[in-house]
């Protein structure tokens, strides 16, 4: 579940984040989004600015628009465990580590695949 907070822009499991600059005291949520099955274990933003966030139980990584509408998402394979974190590589290469100490690579339209297993 992606939560956005009504202080900026903000964006979290439970919403309990801290804000540099912020000087409310207190966050209310705006916006509840189902995101994934389980817990989100890594959020990323992209260099053009996309949000991806990587889900425990699904193994499924998520791009959303600003709206927190998904854009597109990928699931990488079950031998490799959960997303644990997402890096950008180069061009649309994502670098996965996963639950299973492996790291991957792939993208949206690549399949992922080990590089460190």
């Amino acid at each position: 579940m992606l939560l956005e907070c009504q202080v900026g822009v903000a964006l979290s499991q439970d919403c309990v984040l801290t804000l540099p600059g912020a000087v409310a005291e207190t966050y209310q949520i705006v916006k509840q989004t189902k995101a994934h099955e389980g817990s989100i274990f890594t959020l990323c933003i992209t260099r053009d600015s996309m949000l991806l966030s990587g889900g425990g139980k699904d193994r499924k990584i998520i791009q959303w628009y600003s709206s927190l509408t998904t854009e597109q998402e990928t699931e990488i394979p079950e031998q490799f465990g959960a997303v644990r974190s997402i890096v950008e590589g180069r061009a649309d290469d994502l670098l996965i580590g996963t639950t299973r100490n492996a790291i991957l690579r792939g993208s949206f339209t690549e399949p992922f695949t080990p590089i460190v297993q």
